[in-house]
């Protein structure tokens, strides 16, 4: 096909000079040798400006390339960044179900890398706003919300991230701190399992009372009957039964104050882990209702790149 440039620069000109030529031969110009000279400088000038506007052209052109190039990247990177939001916001759900079903057993907060989320938060905010203007198929001001939406979003997801790994930090350290008390009382609990093993003393119905419910409480854990990772297997199970014995128990004995001391570190210790957990469980479930919405709006931008 005829570049339109070829003929409205080059031909119809020429084309022009030839037919104002003939005419003026026909009419007996008497300076048509003349006309004919200077013709050729007036050729000259319109192949000038041939060049130059193809010149244009292809700098236009090359530049529209580039423009579509960065979108469709920009469209991929949309693509993936609300892919990798969405699996953050799961693995958020996933975490708070652990807490929630698996107890004081140890579980481990999955994370999902953001590079994409990251690509977009880099690119240069310049570049992005000019590219989305240039998308003709849309009423300016919907461009202009784009852009903002798109720019907000991502550095919502990276906050929200951020934010999750700190808390995660606090969540573990927390939780390890509460679980070594809870060993450290496992631990006193057996001393004094020991102690009136080998040393009864002579308030026989405590020990006794006291050796039924440890015992009582080793089966269930032997037969599954009772979960050593559930708080409240372990207040009905094992703090509850050895109350009872303090409190029917309860006068001058050896021993009396090291299970006092026991059921209170035994109490707070419980106590401090499942409140952990309550707030971890909260903290997270309104991450990853967050991370949705994030995931929400940037999937929303994506059909503006559709080109």
């Amino acid at each position: 096909m005829m570049n339109k440039r070829v003929l409205t620069h080059i031909i119809i000109p020429l084309l022009v000079l030839i037919l104002v030529g003939v005419v003026f031969n026909i009419c007996g110009f008497t300076y048509v040798e003349q006309y004919i000279i200077a013709s050729g400088p007036i050729l000259a000038a319109f192949v000038a400006l041939y060049i130059s506007s193809n010149v244009t052209h292809k700098e236009l052109y090359k530049e529209e390339l580039r423009k579509k190039a960065l979108l469709k990247h920009i469209r991929v990177l949309l693509k993936e960044a609300v892919s990798s939001i969405k699996k953050e916001a799961n693995n958020y759900t996933e975490f708070v179900e652990n807490l929630q079903n698996l107890g004081m057993r140890q579980t481990y907060l999955k994370t999902t890398p953001f590079h994409y989320v990251n690509e977009l938060a880099s690119t240069d905010k310049q570049t992005l706003f000019n590219a989305i203007l240039s998308i003709r198929s849309h009423m300016e001001e919907n461009l202009i919300k784009c852009y903002q939406d798109i720019v907000n979003s991502v550095e919502n997801a990276r906050f929200l991230k951020i934010n999750s790994r700190d808390q995660y930090v606090n969540f573990i350290e927390s939780y390890n701190q509460q679980a070594a008390n809870w060993k450290s009382v496992q631990f006193e609990i057996n001393r004094l399992y020991g102690d009136i093993e080998t040393n009864p003393t002579e308030n026989s119905a405590f020990d006794q009372g006291f050796r039924d419910v440890i015992e009582a409480y080793n089966t269930g854990l032997h037969q599954g009957s009772i979960d050593i990772f559930n708080i409240q297997n372990i207040f009905e199970n094992l703090h509850q039964p050895l109350s009872n014995v303090l409190n029917t128990y309860f006068f001058q004995h050896p021993y009396i104050s090291r299970l006092q001391q026991i059921l209170k570190e035994m109490k707070v210790s419980l106590e401090k882990i499942g409140e952990i957990q309550g707030i971890a469980i909260t903290h997270y479930s309104e991450l990853s209702t967050d991370l949705i919405k994030v995931s929400d709006k940037l999937e929303a931008q994506i059909p503006f790149f559709e080109i």
